[in-house]
């Protein structure tokens, strides 16, 4: 065989041992990219839905102590339901800019319209408290399962990076778990302060849910440890407002725990319990809003250097 042939073939064998670990290597960048983009699309219709659920729960409380008689929680409640109706239109808005699944959008299309229809059940009170409730929290169950779909859609529950599967964890699966436990537990509290008694079978629902609050705030604890001790720059966003947070939830669940679920006369002033609870949740809402939008940008970091 002549040289030259030799050399050719010699080329040819370098050659395919180059291009094969080159396109491997093209091919993990692409998915790396594909991959990072759709989390950082998939962020701002959770973060939006996350927002509508909320909301949905302050109107829960608030028609609770509305149709349980107080007429303070029945003054507040016009401003609360305006608000949730912004919430979820901004929430379908969210939806549609990230062009997510069809069936997704219809299925938020539809959970705005029993929105609707249980609203004008409570302004007209046609509806009872414990219906009141129980549709409430029908709502907001749906809508944490809307956005348990999305985080599928989007991939957000296959990042390879461990921080940020730690801070997927505490913000997008348990904190509105956490949000909603403290939710249940200011509505119904609210609304058996108004009515100014509390039956001995709603005492023990209330005391299973007072250690369900106790032991999300747990969990939560853990995860944004785990994320904090991984990345630096979530310990200088999320130390101080979790702080904050495990603080009043503490003190949320002592007065729970002293005013009503172990109080022998209920005295406490409905709108007063409400508020030490919204305190609460709105320090776990602002902790989520904020380690959210340092996540948003680690994710969108990670998608322009790949």
């Amino acid at each position: 065989m002549r040289l030259s042939h030799k050399l050719l073939i010699l080329g040819l064998v370098a050659l395919v041992m180059v291009a094969l670990p080159l396109s491997l290597y093209v091919t993990d960048v692409l998915g790396n990219l594909r991959h990072a983009r759709s989390e950082a699309t998939g962020m701002p219709p959770m973060m939006a839905v996350n927002a509508a659920v909320q909301q949905l729960q302050v109107h829960r409380g608030t028609a609770a102590g509305m149709l349980g008689g107080d007429a303070t929680m029945a003054a507040r409640r016009d401003a609360v339901r305006e608000t949730v109706h912004q919430r979820l239109a901004q929430a379908q808005q969210a939806l549609a800019q990230a062009e997510a699944p069809p069936e997704l959008r219809q299925q938020l299309d539809q959970l705005v319209q029993r929105w609707k229809t249980l609203e004008q059940a409570v302004a007209s009170r046609s509806i009872r408290g414990p219906d009141s409730m129980a549709q409430h929290t029908q709502l907001v169950v749906q809508l944490l399962l809307l956005n348990e779909a999305l985080l599928h859609t989007y991939a957000l529950n296959t990042t390879a990076r461990d921080d940020s599967q730690a801070m997927i964890q505490a913000l997008l699966t348990q904190a509105p778990l956490l949000s909603e436990s403290l939710g249940l537990l200011r509505g119904q509290g609210a609304g058996f302060l108004a009515q100014g008694t509390l039956p001995p079978e709603n005492r023990g629902s209330l005391r299973a849910l007072h250690q369900r609050v106790a032991d999300l705030q747990a969990s939560v604890g853990r995860s944004l440890e785990r994320a904090m001790q991984l990345n630096p720059r979530y310990r200088q966003v999320l130390e101080a407002p979790w702080g904050q947070a495990q603080q009043l939830g503490s003190d949320s669940l002592k007065m729970a725990a002293d005013q009503l679920i172990n109080a022998p006369q209920l005295s406490l002033a409905a709108p007063t319990f409400f508020d030490a609870l919204t305190r609460s949740i709105e320090a776990v809402n602002g902790l989520a809003v904020g380690g959210t939008e340092a996540l948003t940008e680690a994710l969108r970091a990670a998608c322009a250097s790949n």
